[in-house]
Formats: structure tokens, sequence, C-alpha cells
């Protein structure tokens, strides 16, 4: 019975949890960061702030815990391209990206504003610079194996172009021919015969 109840309560624990994370995310992607209070978060959650406090001792630590969350989904997607044609291991990264963009706006929004403060939290720029490093390497990989001139650079330009890419989504939203860069994309990195 105590090992029932145990389980109950960690299950209302991480439900409670994740309606904060997810509460907290809509409100950092709308408003910013910095202008999002607990108290707000509490709202949007349909919670009290005193619950939040239970789980989160300030704003930073909250989120830590979502970027750290984000993390732990971003690793699942690395694991995922590790086969060995590189042509299929670039077109399923590109589709993936697009798909991300499109289903999980408000993450990329929040992300987009909280890289442009790296200064303010080190634990943010180290993630960013752990993703840009294994993303850079992945992508740079492949592209040696097909062959792909300049692959160093080719591979740089290619991250930044996902960066510019997301950045115009996040702007102009439908209007951005989203579809047509993902067909060229592909078209000129996955098709692409030395």
């Amino acid at each position: 019975m105590t090992s029932r109840r145990h389980s109950r309560n960690e299950e209302i624990r991480e439900a409670s949890i994740g309606k904060i994370l997810d509460a907290a995310l809509e409100l950092f992607s709308s408003h910013g960061y910095e202008y999002t209070s607990m108290s707000q978060v509490a709202r949007q959650a349909g919670i009290s702030k005193g619950l939040i406090y239970n789980y989160f001792e300030s704003k930073e630590q909250m989120l830590y815990a979502m970027i750290e969350n984000l993390q732990k989904g971003e690793e699942k997607y690395l694991e995922l391209f590790k086969e060995d044609d590189a042509r299929s291991v670039l077109e399923n990264m590109f589709t993936l990206f697009f798909q991300e963009i499109q289903e999980n706006t408000r993450v990329w929004r929040m992300i987009t504003a909280l890289s442009l403060q790296l200064d303010k939290f080190d634990f943010i720029h180290d993630m960013a610079q752990q993703k840009f490093n294994a993303w850079n390497e992945l992508i740079g990989r492949q592209l040696l194996k097909i062959g792909y001139p300049n692959a160093e650079k080719e591979t740089k330009l290619l991250t930044a172009l996902f960066d510019g890419i997301g950045l115009h989504y996040l702007i102009i939203r439908e209007d951005y021919p989203l579809e047509e860069m993902k067909d060229f994309l592909i078209q000129k990195y996955c098709r692409y015969e030395n």
C-alpha cells in the first residue's frame, strides 16, 4: 500500500512540475524571462504560488529545469542519427528541424530570446556551446562521408542557415516558405553528387 501511495504521489509531483514548466514556457516565450514573475507562472499553471516554491527555489532554477528537459529530448534525437547512410542522416536531420520549428514554436521563441542573453546565464551558454559542437560534429561527419567540398566551412554555413531559417520563421511565421527551404536544403546537401 505504501509503495502504491508513493508511486501516486510521485505521479502527482511530476504532473505538477510539468504544469509549472509548461506555464513558464508559455510565459517566457510570449513575455520574456525577465518580464515573467513566479506569480504569473502560478496563475498560468492554475496552482498557488506557494506550491511552485515546493518544487523550485527560484525562477532561474525553473528555467534550468526547463533547459535540462529540452536537452534530454535533444539527446534522444542525436541517437536517431547514428546510422551509416550519411544522406539519410542529413535528410532526417533536416526533416526533424523543420518539423520541430513548426510544432514547438514556443520553445524556439524562448531559446532564441535567451540565446541573446548568454552572458546572463552561464548554464545556457554552456548548453548552447555543447549543442553547437554536437550538431556541428554530426553534420560535418555526414558531409565528409558524402564527399561534400569544404565540409568544415559548409557545416558552419549550414548551421548558420538553420539559425537564420528559424529566426525568419519565428518572425514572419506562416508567410515564410518553410517547406520550400526544406526541399532546397535536402536537394542541395542530400542529393549532392561529387
